[in-house]
């Protein structure tokens, strides 16, 4: 189930081989190395992805609406996908990753690889009025300071 005023709309994980998911869960097929894993897990959990996802939803988050959602491409060895995929998984240990700088570092990053302006991200974060200005802040930091990896 989803909502466009929901906290997050998106909420993507790397699920263990061999897990029991349901119906209502959309997995990865094909053959993709833990790296590209990790990357794509930190790209649908970004805002900006979930900012996309919210200009289509309704009550599902659909395939179709997966299908049409543009997810950057950075070259195989390109520093900006080791960083993120680092990044998420570190993330995905932590019992609250969204109170880390590391989840406003991540947010930032990903801001900067779809090409977001500054404005264009403070105008997308206004659209999460259930994120902490913190968050929002340390997110806006973040972009700025952003240095390519």
């Amino acid at each position: 189930m989803a909502s466009a005023t929901n906290r997050l709309t998106l909420i993507a994980a790397v699920v263990p081989a061999g897990a029991a998911t349901v119906h209502t869960l959309f997995c990865q097929r094909g053959v993709a190395g833990a790296r590209d894993q990790w990357f794509l897990c930190a790209i649908l959990n970004s805002f900006v992805a979930n900012y996309l996802v919210r200009l289509r939803v309704t009550t599902h988050v659909t395939a179709g609406i997966l299908a049409r959602l543009p997810v950057p491409r950075p070259a195989g060895d390109a520093p900006v996908l080791h960083h993120l995929a680092d990044m998420a998984k570190t993330l995905s240990s932590l019992d609250q990753p969204e109170e880390s700088e590391l989840y406003a570092r991540l947010q930032g990053a990903v801001a900067r690889l779809y090409g977001l302006t500054e404005e264009e991200l403070r105008h997308m974060l206004a659209t999460f009025p259930l994120i902490d200005d913190r968050t929002k802040e340390m997110t806006m930091t973040s972009f700025v300071d952003f240095v390519s990896c």
